[in-house]
């Protein structure tokens, strides 16, 4: 028996088929994002900051890293179209986060994505769709960030990359 399960991308909801006769669960996207293309085609794309909110959503509760403030910083330059985050941007709050949860001695002492991320797209100053260049640059800075070269399953740059490809679909 198959069963279709909502998951919002953003403003966005796509169904993913799961196949509850063996339990198994749904098939996840590439960085194990859990969101795959399909989701409904209004033709509307889905922007840095609706992905970067999805992000808080599925990873909300993982502390903020030094490989997650690397992804943020790389898609706020590209949602700004500049080099560089801007010094205060959410990019700076990512930093300042994963600096103090290495200081931190327990763990509900520790700011979280979902902390920094949920209110993305009113903090960005500004806000483009998501393409695949910008996907591969963002996923290239949490995997440079990331001490084991890895992105975080379902984090910064897997929201960041299905964008890029749920984008790609639409006109």
């Amino acid at each position: 028996m198959r069963i279709h399960v909502m998951q919002p991308v953003g403003q966005y909801t796509e169904a993913v088929e799961d196949d509850a006769a063996d339990g198994a669960a749904a098939e996840v996207g590439e960085l194990g994002g859990g969101l795959q293309a399909g989701a409904a085609r209004d033709g509307t794309k889905i922007t840095i900051g609706e992905a970067l909110e999805a992000t808080a959503f599925s990873a909300g509760d993982q502390p903020v890293e030094p490989s997650d403030a690397a992804a943020i910083a790389a898609a706020e330059a590209r949602a700004s179209g500049t080099d560089e985050a801007p010094p205060d941007g959410l990019a700076a709050r990512a930093r300042a986060a994963a600096d103090a949860n290495a200081l931190a001695l327990r763990e509900e002492d520790r700011a979280t994505l979902r902390d920094v991320l949920a209110d993305a797209t009113s903090r960005l100053g500004a806000d483009k769709e998501v393409e695949r260049e910008d996907a591969a640059r963002v996923v290239g800075a949490e995997v440079r960030g990331d001490p084991d070269a890895a992105a975080r399953p379902g984090g910064v740059a897997a929201s960041i990359a299905t964008a890029a490809r749920l984008n790609r679909g639409r006109q």
